[in-house]
């Protein structure tokens, strides 16, 4: 590169390599001073993941001086590469005959075929849309693939070991999560003057139901259906898939195995091999324990030996760990050309002592999350590792690599539930010994189905029981959408023989789990249910324009009725409360569609003319409330009060656009759920709207009602990273565009959770997240670290002195209209405003208003519904000692006693005139020489620009903006001696207000870039950026002096005058 000129200042060079995607493969930087004459840029990278067809060069220079500058794009240039030749699929995409119609959930298949007696090698390439769950040949299981879970990625194994001359069965389990769903598989026998194929076609025998025995190779097969093949290549929905090589490995032939008594404790097992090698190659031994049920069919792997090729004979001892049975069992040996059967001896296993561990997840003195076990501290950070697939080598491998021994599994497809009551809990010690056998530090929380449109066992419950079924208005029980299902059935959650029997299931579950070996290991169990599995209200997500709108089935009809006479007492005020004219109790009715889409008032629902459908609402809230905690305790009770029990629920600051039916949602009565002493944790995902590098991203709950209340909230990072394909339906949840963005992103959301004392557990959902890349592992195991000192540290959450009160209700909901945006902009728009001012934040329910510490700004975000109580409350606490406090919109107009616009005047001290017209929810700002006003941009303008009606005009106070295109005030301050009152008359305060309420009342800034995303606790604070650039950071005035330590690298700042400057790379935490 030679560039003409010199410009002063830094500059950096960066080199990026991408593939033809676009997605980010390698990035080199090397600073420079100045353009002047010609530079040398040395570039080299290896490609270790697929063959590279086609790579994209990037040449770029970036200003890095103290102000932001600008990229210039300076050469572009395109890398060829001659692809490696694969062989093509034989094989074609199937899925189950039986229902053709329908996208399978689970998919059972089976072929037999005929291997020659000269076979001298097999192997078999298989991949599932969306996962494989088990292979067997001949009844025998193989073992766990590497890419079992993921769709996209084929695995390849030898499996000549597990054929014999003859008849041969290969049996194939699978599992979808989406509207797709299946099979290919290649099969090659190798002889040694031909070879052979099997593919998968339309002659596989399949099935959607599991049958007993459907593995083995005497299962008779006849009455199930062919397979619908679906072509392979671009003709499918799954697009290319290139079959995978094989690798060539060694084959030996054992010669004796024998069991050396060993008296060591911990009880160890003393094994002598001898053996000679008949096939050069990589060979491994790999020591199994069987002989119990509860251990999997193919044993738990002890551990791998690697072969010495010179030597004969390997002699050496199995740790035993404590989480194992004890008894008559038996030690298996397994490696490529074994005979399987001589490769076994018996094993007797004395009784040990088993340690007494004990477990506490709790709220500390400090209001931050704690996890401990058997007296170690476990970091509340943790891997959500899905299904058993998941569960690979490689994958948990990372996790152990950056000792992470925490794991939430998912294994809500089928645990072991029996019609008869007589609950079969194996498959369940299956999956927790396969999380052991691949971390035996594990430590782990189940995730398990309560209902059957997750758990296919169930479906058999619904079907004697289909007076149990949820219902549409037109009395219908299949659901034409239900997620990513069609025409499904589901139960009802207002069914109590259901909660019935998933609490004595429950119950025996969590028995079984703390009576079993492997028990001391088990923490947790979080049951789910509803929409995502998330306890949302079966068609909340319902865009069929109310044909999907739920519940009118019996069981709900009469939960409701229950509802409305525990309410009102009698059927005489439930007529006058609903100005109905019901004359007996089973006549109570759930209110139709249409009037369930009503609005009275413009935004809102007055309680007065539309109180049965506002009750409705509540009664869905409290029931999927009452379920949480009725689930919850039968897993603390069922175990003894030695399990914590938690769920999904409370997303009450991200009331959004996916949910067209967002006020029916169920989420939305979390005070009730947080009072239970029933329920240990609560888990919500990241916000949708801003998870890009570069965005603020947040919590979807008010994580400081659930510290007050001794719950752990967990955040579930599900970030979608570079990997995932750029035309996946997933990316849309906010893809990120390379490493750096991935690496920045952990560090953001892992921090924002740190400082406010959450636990951050990041999924796996397959190679497209977090735990499928080593680099970005590496980044995790740092945050674990770093979670570590804090722990050990004293930082407090709660932090009154450096953060903005953020008050939000969810009981609101019940009182607004169907489908309106007014709930979107209060949260979804508003929430990232805050992340900009530089100080912290702090969300709390409006219901704990009078159990929360005391602050000096409080921030009302939606309080459009406060009742008397709480309106003395705001009098009496919060009006006096020089406190500001910020309204919005409609503030305190709705209730159980109907709309009153004059209450806006009464909540805020300001009076106020409506206007009943919508008009855009947008102002500019204007001169004033307030306080708060400092930062406002004069004429800059905020606000969505979503039409809103009322419109509510302040009358008194400095007017700091105007409605756009109006000289009508919109947003004012009054200073009332002892308090100081903002109010805005549309729902929404922008960065620069807020940032100077906070100034107003003394809370520090700490950060004065307005396009970062800031996070402050008490000692602690973080800052993600896009731009990156200089940075000055002022600390509280306790913190004037000493060091300021950067956790990621451990650099630490020097603190002078309460400020310390230091440069961030753009995008990076």
């Amino acid at each position: 590169f030679r560039a003409a000129g010199e410009k002063p200042g830094k500059w950096k060079a960066l080199l990026l390599m991408q593939d033809a995607l676009g997605n980010e493969v390698d990035r080199q930087s090397q600073q420079w001073k100045g353009l002047a004459g010609y530079k040398m840029m040395p570039y080299e990278m290896e490609w270790r993941t697929v063959p590279l067809a086609t790579a994209r060069i990037c040449f770029s220079l970036i200003w890095d001086g103290d102000e932001p500058g600008n990229f210039m794009l300076a050469d572009v240039s395109m890398v060829q590469r001659q692809k490696t030749p694969l062989e093509d699929w034989t094989g074609e995409w199937i899925r189950p005959g039986d229902r053709p119609d329908e996208p399978p959930r689970k998919m059972f298949f089976r072929t037999a075929f005929a291997v020659p007696s000269d076979l001298r090698k097999a192997w078999l390439a298989i991949n599932s849309d969306d996962q494989v769950i088990g292979i067997y040949i001949n009844g025998v299981q193989l073992p766990k693939l590497v890419n079992a879970d993921s769709y996209n990625v084929p695995d390849a194994i030898h499996v000549d070991s597990y054929l014999t001359p003859g008849r041969n069965v290969l049996a194939v389990q699978a599992y979808n999560f989406n509207v797709l769903g299946g099979l290919i598989a290649d099969l090659t026998l190798i002889m040694p003057d031909r070879r052979q194929t099997i593919g998968t076609c339309a002659a596989w025998r399949s099935c959607s139901n599991e049958q007993e025995g459907w593995y083995k190779t005497d299962f008779d097969d006849r009455a199930w259906a062919g397979s619908v093949a679906m072509g392979r290549g671009k003709a499918t929905p799954f697009g290319v898939l290139e079959r995978p090589r094989i690798q060539e490995t060694g084959k030996l032939e054992l010669h004796n195995l024998e069991i050396i008594p060993c008296e060591e404790k911990p009880f160890a097992i003393a094994v002598k091999v001898d053996y000679s090698i008949v096939q050069e190659g990589d060979i491994e031994m790999a020591f199994y324990l069987a002989g119990n049920p509860i251990l999997p069919p193919r044993g738990f792997k002890l551990a791998t030996v690697k072969v010495e090729p010179e030597s004969k004979q390997w002699y050496g001892k199995l740790p035993y760990p404590d989480f194992l049975p004890s008894g008559q069992l038996e030690l298996r040996v397994d490696a490529p050309g074994l005979e399987r059967q001589a490769a076994r001896r018996a094993l007797t296993v004395p009784d040990f002592d088993r340690p007494n561990c004990s477990a506490s997840l709790r709220i500390n003195d400090h209001f931050s999350g704690e996890m401990n076990w058997n007296g170690l501290s476990l970091p509340l950070l943790h891997h959500w590792c899905g299904s058993d697939g998941q569960m690979t080598e490689e994958l948990m491998g990372l996790c152990r690599e950056n000792k992470i021994p925490f794991y939430v599994g998912n294994h809500y497809s089928a645990w072991g539930w029996r019609p008869d009551g007589q609950h079969d809990f194996t498959v369940m010690d299956h999956y927790a010994y396969r999380m052991l056998e691949v971390d035996p530090n594990a430590k782990f929380t189940l995730q398990i189905a309560a209902d059957n449109y997750h758990n296919w066992e169930l479906r058999t419950w619904l079907e004697a029981h289909p007076s149990e079924c949820a219902r549409r208005e037109d009395g219908g029980t299949v659901l034409k959408q239900i997620h990513s299902a069609s025409n499904v059935k589901v139960v009802s959650h207002a069914s109590k023989p259901w909660r019935e029997e998933l609490r004595r299931s429950l119950a025996a579950l969590a028995r079984h789990l703390k009576q079993s070996p492997y028990g001391h290991r088990a923490l947790c169990i979080q049951p789910i249910s509803g929409m995502g599995g998330e306890w949302y209200m079966w068609g909340t997500f319902d865009t069929g324009g109310g044909t999907e709108r739920l519940d009118y089935s019996q069981p709900f009809q009469e939960y409701f009725a229950d509802f409305a006479l525990q309410k009102y007492g009698t059927l005489d005020a439930v007529n006058q409360a609903w100005r109905t004219d019901y004359s007996s109790t089973a006549e109570i009715s759930i209110p139709s569609v249409a009037e369930r889409d009503r609005n009275d008032w413009f935004e809102f629902l007055d309680a007065r003319t539309s109180r049965r459908t506002i009750d409705f609402r509540q009664a869905v809230s409290e029931l999927m409330a009452d379920n949480v905690i009725a689930m919850c305790d039968a897993i603390k009770s069922g175990s003894g009060e030695r399990m914590y029990a938690g769920s999904f629920y409370g997303y009450t600051t991200y009331v959004t656009d996916p949910m067209p039916t967002r006020s029916e949602g169920g989420h939305f009565a979390l005070g009730r759920v947080l009072r239970s002493p029933r329920v240990d944790y609560l888990t919500h995902l990241l916000r949708y709207a801003d998870r890009m590098a570069g965005e603020p991203a947040g919590f979807m709950t008010p994580e400081s009602s659930l510290l007050l209340h001794g719950k752990v909230p967990f955040v579930q990072a599900d970030i979608r990273t570079h990997r995932l394909a750029a035309d996946s339906p997933d990316a849309q949840y906010g893809r990120l565009r390379n490493l750096q963005d991935g690496i920045a992103v952990i560090r953001r959301d892992f921090s924002n959770a740190l400082v406010n004392g959450v636990g951050y557990e990041f999924g796996y959902y397959g190679n497209g997240w977090i735990a499928a890349d080593r680099r970005l592992m590496q980044v995790v195991g740092r945050c674990r670290e770093i979670e570590a000192e804090v722990q050990a540290s004293d930082t407090r959450r709660l932090d009154t002195e450096n953060s903005i009160a953020v008050i939000v209700d969810d009981i609101v909901t019940y009182f607004s209209a169907q489908c309106s945006p007014l709930h979107n902009i209060s949260m979804k728009y508003q929430m990232p405003e805050f992340y900009k001012t530089g100080c912290g934040m702090d969300t709390y329910l409006l219901e704990d208003l009078e159990l929360m510490p005391e602050y000096r700004c409080y921030v009302f975000l939606n309080a459009y519904r406060i009742t008397p109580e709480q309106e003395n409350w705001i009098n009496a606490h919060l009006k006096r000692g020089g406190k500001v406090l910020a309204f919005v919109y409609a503030a305190g107009c709705v209730g159980e006693s109907g709309i009153n616009p004059e209450r806006v005047q009464d909540i805020t001290g300001i009076k106020t005139e409506v206007r009943e017209k919508q008009c855009p929810a947008r102002i500019t700002y204007v001169e004033n020489t307030a306080k708060v006003g400092k930062y406002l941009p004069v004429g800059g303008s905020f606000g969505s620009g979503v039409h809103l009606g009322p419109v509510f005009i302040p009358q008194a106070g400095q007017v700091l903006a105007k409605l756009e295109g109006e000289d009508t005030p919109a947003v004012v301050v009054k200073d009332f001696g002892d308090h100081t009152v903002c109010y805005s008359s549309i729902p929404g305060l922008s960065a620069e207000l807020l940032r100077g309420l906070a100034e107003c009342a003394e809370i520090p800034i700490i950060n004065a870039s307005w396009t970062d995303a800031t996070y402050v606790g008490d000692n602690l604070f973080a800052v993600h950026t896009g731009a990156g650039g200089k940075r000055v950071f002022r600390v509280p005035k306790k913190y004037q002096a000493g060091n300021a330590t950067e956790l990621f690298t451990g650099k630490k700042y020097p603190i002078r005058d309460g400020k310390f400057t230091m440069c961030l790379e753009p995008v990076s935490t």
